[in-house]
Protein backbone atom coordinates (compact mmCIF):
# COMPACT_ATOMS: atom_id res chain seq x y z
CA UNK A 1 0.00 0.00 0.00
CA UNK A 2 1.53 3.30 -1.05
CA UNK A 3 1.16 6.74 0.58
CA UNK A 4 -1.74 7.77 -1.68
CA UNK A 5 -3.76 4.71 -0.66
CA UNK A 6 -3.14 5.47 3.01
CA UNK A 7 -4.32 9.06 2.54
CA UNK A 8 -7.54 7.85 0.93
CA UNK A 9 -8.31 5.78 4.05
CA UNK A 10 -8.12 8.78 6.41
CA UNK A 11 -11.66 10.06 7.01
CA UNK A 12 -12.09 13.77 6.39
CA UNK A 13 -14.67 15.52 8.53
CA UNK A 14 -16.39 18.41 6.81
CA UNK A 15 -16.26 21.90 8.24
CA UNK A 16 -19.52 23.17 9.64
CA UNK A 17 -20.95 25.76 11.99
CA UNK A 18 -21.19 24.78 15.64
CA UNK A 19 -24.99 25.09 15.52
CA UNK A 20 -25.06 22.20 12.99
CA UNK A 21 -23.31 19.72 15.32
CA UNK A 22 -25.17 17.18 17.45
CA UNK A 23 -24.97 17.23 21.25
CA UNK A 24 -21.87 15.53 22.60
CA UNK A 25 -19.73 16.45 19.60
CA UNK A 26 -16.07 17.16 20.17
CA UNK A 27 -14.73 19.59 17.60
CA UNK A 28 -11.66 21.54 16.57
CA UNK A 29 -12.27 25.26 16.18
CA UNK A 30 -11.26 26.20 12.64
CA UNK A 31 -12.40 29.80 12.31
CA UNK A 32 -14.29 32.51 14.17
CA UNK A 33 -16.66 34.44 11.93
CA UNK A 34 -18.93 37.40 12.55
CA UNK A 35 -18.35 40.97 13.55
CA UNK A 36 -15.07 42.03 15.15
CA UNK A 37 -16.70 42.55 18.57
CA UNK A 38 -18.16 39.02 18.54
CA UNK A 39 -14.84 37.48 17.51
CA UNK A 40 -13.02 39.44 20.22
CA UNK A 41 -15.53 38.29 22.84
CA UNK A 42 -15.01 34.65 21.82
CA UNK A 43 -11.23 35.07 21.87
CA UNK A 44 -11.39 36.60 25.35
CA UNK A 45 -13.43 33.59 26.53
CA UNK A 46 -10.74 31.19 25.30
CA UNK A 47 -12.11 30.17 21.89
CA UNK A 48 -8.97 29.81 19.75
CA UNK A 49 -8.39 28.46 16.27
CA UNK A 50 -7.17 24.86 16.51
CA UNK A 51 -8.53 24.68 20.05
CA UNK A 52 -10.92 21.92 21.08
CA UNK A 53 -14.46 22.34 22.32
CA UNK A 54 -17.26 20.01 23.28
CA UNK A 55 -20.92 20.72 22.61
CA UNK A 56 -22.36 19.60 25.93
CA UNK A 57 -26.04 20.45 25.48
CA UNK A 58 -28.53 22.32 23.30
CA UNK A 59 -31.58 23.81 24.99
CA UNK A 60 -34.00 26.43 23.65
CA UNK A 61 -31.55 27.69 21.01
CA UNK A 62 -28.77 28.01 23.59
CA UNK A 63 -25.61 25.97 23.16
CA UNK A 64 -23.69 24.86 26.25
CA UNK A 65 -20.06 24.30 25.30
CA UNK A 66 -16.95 23.32 27.21
CA UNK A 67 -13.64 24.98 26.29
CA UNK A 68 -10.48 24.32 28.33
CA UNK A 69 -12.53 23.08 31.28
CA UNK A 70 -14.88 26.08 31.35
CA UNK A 71 -18.53 25.96 30.30
CA UNK A 72 -20.26 28.71 28.37
CA UNK A 73 -23.79 29.28 27.10
CA UNK A 74 -23.90 30.68 23.58
CA UNK A 75 -26.84 31.91 21.54
CA UNK A 76 -27.60 30.15 18.28
CA UNK A 77 -26.40 33.25 16.40
CA UNK A 78 -23.03 33.19 18.16
CA UNK A 79 -22.71 29.40 17.72
CA UNK A 80 -23.36 29.89 14.01
CA UNK A 81 -20.23 32.09 13.83
CA UNK A 82 -17.91 29.33 15.10
CA UNK A 83 -16.63 27.18 12.25
CA UNK A 84 -15.60 23.74 13.51
CA UNK A 85 -14.41 20.37 12.30
CA UNK A 86 -16.01 17.54 14.27
CA UNK A 87 -13.57 14.88 15.50
CA UNK A 88 -14.11 11.41 14.16
CA UNK A 89 -15.58 9.36 17.03
CA UNK A 90 -16.10 6.17 15.03
CA UNK A 91 -12.65 4.82 15.95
Amino acid sequence: MDAQDKLKQIPVSPLCALDECPEGSECEICRLNGEAAERLRLLNLGFREHGTLKLVQVRNNHYIVSVDGSRFALSRELARNICVQPHDTSA
